[in-house]
């Protein structure tokens, strides 16, 4: 796909069944120029999901409610790649931008690819779950990312570079 754009959305209700994993919204393929903006997003087992693109903007949405299915013993709450409201990777070029997360595992998780990111001025509210609201799978991608004012509600819990950082837990 190209020159993308869903924006004005109200998306819920997702399960992870045998061929997803439940996200509301997905890119793959490599896709380019894809623009996610100012959608409802919520009671889904992902989020919004990116697995490859190119030019990729995540900005304006309200996202809640996204949650691990209680059953799902595989569950784990330092995965970068589970029951975010926000997972992105193998993704260059990329934005997100004033976001609200709010009642859900995980807030923004740039779990994989080398590429920077920028992640700026998104609130997080409180996590069902003791994961992270901001996170970024490795070093090469952390020193190529800009993470600015965020605003993040409750203990904070970060995992930069694959390590987590905040307030309470860390390493």
């Amino acid at each position: 796909a190209r020159d993308v754009v869903v924006a004005g959305n109200l998306i819920y209700g997702y399960e992870a069944r045998s061929s997803s994993s439940g996200e509301a919204i997905v890119t793959h393929d490599n896709a380019q120029w894809i623009w996610i903006l100012n959608n409802g997003i919520g009671a889904s087992r992902q989020g919004i999901v990116s697995s490859g693109a190119n030019q990729y903007v995540v900005a304006g949405n309200v996202i809640s409610g996204i949650k691990h299915h209680p059953d799902d013993a595989t569950y784990d709450p330092a995965s970068m790649y589970r029951a975010a409201g926000i997972l992105t990777y193998n993704t260059t070029n990329s934005l997100h931008l004033n976001n609200t997360i709010w009642d859900s595992d995980a807030g923004i998780s740039y779990a994989g690819g080398t590429a920077g990111t920028e992640i700026i001025n998104n609130i997080i509210g409180p996590l069902t779950q003791p994961s992270h609201q901001i996170a970024i799978g490795n070093s090469k991608a952390l020193a190529a990312s800009v993470v600015s004012h965020n605003l993040i509600e409750g203990s904070v819990q970060l995992r930069m570079a694959g390590i987590k950082r905040g307030c309470e837990g860390a390493e």
